[in-house]
């Protein structure tokens, strides 16, 4: 009897010492991913303390412009431009989404 209350005792001691070896290692890997989010933060704050905040745009067309040439055909010269650079604008929104959002995503630990 005390042969087998002594080989169910070590067994349980062993479970509870792999237990406790698995709470450590999920531990160790909860520190490391609040050391992840901290340090994510502050780069994160430091990137938007560097941004500045976005500028008006400033009209390029002098009112001098508009008298020379005509409010329609400044108004026709902008839609041109504007249908010019459509594909392109389009384009680097789509990256400039694509890296919010790999920036956004968790890092893997």
């Amino acid at each position: 009897m005390r042969g087998r209350l002594g080989a169910e005792t070590k067994k349980h001691n062993s479970e509870i010492a792999e237990r406790d070896k698995e709470i450590l290692d999920l531990h160790n890997k909860l520190s490391r991913l609040s050391d992840e989010i901290v340090r994510t933060n502050q780069m994160m704050t430091r990137v938007n303390e560097r941004a500045s905040p976005p500028q008006p745009p400033r009209s390029l067309i002098t009112p001098e412009d508009l008298e020379r040439h005509g409010e329609d055909t400044v108004d026709f010269v902008k839609r041109a431009a504007t249908e010019a650079v459509a594909d392109q604008l389009a384009n680097l929104q789509t990256k400039m989404l694509r890296l919010i959002k790999n920036l956004a995503a968790p890092s893997g630990i």
